[in-house]
């Protein structure tokens, strides 16, 4: 890249601010002019946003329009979103428009591409403690290389191309990872859906299972405590401390979201101690979040948006029969119609204690939990190569642009192709 000049951002770019048009004013928001904010910026180009505005919220506010086919990059809130404007769109102040001073000297598209390999340092230069943001003239002074117009157009061809590949891989992964995910699920619904009429479930054919309520089931059903509410303060190690964010959505428990609380805080919170084989369930916040506790995560406590499921040992139940039943989609509809809370979702035990699960024999529990195992574990596996690809694919994404802007696609204009065919797109 040594024969490419080199320039600070601000030297060959304007950088426009936006504003918010007066929130007080309804009639500022009835206009056809696209007014964006970072919520607008969830594809690579913005063709359509989700507020517009007058011609006069514009001239009466420091909102900014930016010229269709120029580059918005946010500078605060989303810090290093990178979007083309498709047409004429204001922006409000968490936004800059980048618009070339020469455009017949730096293409949009280079810039957009460009702004793209920036991006990690405009977030890594962020400041503030509960918004991020850079100042304008830290952005102005990144310096951006500007080859000839034609090596520019020749950047932008090959990056199109490979870049359109590579969103068609994508796509392909995110809809086997969702396959998965779906027959998964499909299947759990199918084992656990309850028919109203015949109590039978869904697609059993003739084989009536009956049905059950968790209280018939259970020898408690309980709750946890907050250590703070009794005295108690969280600790750097010591017992394991549960909450609705330690479990994954596929029931597991995430080492690295587990808290930690006290032998002697343990001891006084008796009624969330847990034991091997308790289901927990949550109860506020992401509804319907299952586990299973195991002995290597005891001793163990949890909070009050858990609740405690422990089974009667003389109820001729599975436990992980009983987690499976509770983590599948067909508990949704009664967890919606007893739905409860404002400001926070939330259920009460009384509620949980009335879900109805189907309740087959022993031996017809065993197969079901055989089977969903064996689902989860081979599902499991095909999400995990999905979520390597996807991950890969990324990584292609950014080592394109590093080469790029060194100079390396036009030098060896074989380099894309030969990334593409390593990646297997």
């Amino acid at each position: 890249m040594g024969r490419w000049d080199v320039f600070p951002l601000g030297d060959v770019c304007n950088l426009i601010g936006g504003g918010t048009p007066s929130k007080k004013n309804d009639a500022y928001y009835s206009g056809a002019i696209p007014w964006a904010t970072v919520r607008d910026m969830s594809s690579d180009v913005i063709s359509e946003t989700e507020c517009h505005v007058t011609p006069k919220a514009i001239s009466e506010s420091s909102a900014n329009v930016i010229p269709g086919g120029n580059v918005v990059i946010a500078t605060r809130v989303g810090l290093g979103k990178v979007c083309l404007v498709e047409r004429d769109t204001a922006i409000n102040q968490d936004l800059r428009g980048v618009v070339p001073k020469r455009p017949g000297v730096l293409l949009s598209r280079f810039l957009f591409y460009w702004c793209k390999t920036v991006a990690p340092r405009i977030v890594a230069a962020g400041t503030g403690a509960t918004v991020q943001g850079v100042k304008v003239g830290f952005v102005k002074s990144l310096p951006i290389p500007l080859p000839p117009l034609p090596e520019q157009e020749r950047i932008v061809a090959i990056l199109d191309e490979a870049f359109a590949a590579i969103a068609t891989a994508t796509a392909n992964a995110e809809k086997n990872l969702a396959n998965a995910r779906e027959l998964f699920e499909s299947t759990s619904r199918t084992i656990f859906q309850i028919d109203a009429c015949t109590s039978n479930p869904a697609g059993r054919g003739t084989e009536s299972w009956p049905v059950v309520s968790v209280a018939e089931i259970t020898e408690l059903v309980t709750k946890g405590t907050t250590p703070t509410s009794v005295g108690h303060a969280f600790t750097d190690a010591g017992v394991n401390f549960l909450k609705v964010e330690t479990l994954s959505k596929n029931g597991e428990i995430k080492p690295d979201k587990v808290a930690h609380i006290s032998s002697e805080c343990h001891a006084d919170l008796q009624r969330s101690q847990l034991k091997e084989d308790d289901i927990l369930f949550s109860i506020a916040g992401a509804l319907g979040r299952t586990g299973i506790v195991q002995a290597d995560v005891l001793p163990a406590n949890t909070n009050q948006a858990l609740a405690i499921i422990r089974l009667r040992k003389d109820a001729s139940v599975l436990p992980r029969y009983i987690f499976r039943a509770l983590s599948s989609g067909v508990l949704i509809e009664q967890i919606e119609r007893n739905r409860g809370g404002v400001a926070q979702q939330n259920l009460s035990l009384a509620q949980v204690k009335a879900f109805q699960l189907p309740m087959p024999s022993l031996a017809d529990q065993e197969t079901v939990v055989a089977q969903l195992d064996q689902l989860a574990l081979s599902t499991g596996a095909l999400e995990q190569n999905q979520q390597q690809k996807l991950a890969h694919l990324e990584n292609l994404k950014q080592s394109l642009l590093h080469k790029a802007f060194t100079g390396e696609l036009t030098a060896d204009s074989k380099a894309a192709d030969r990334s593409l065919s390593e990646a297997g797109v």
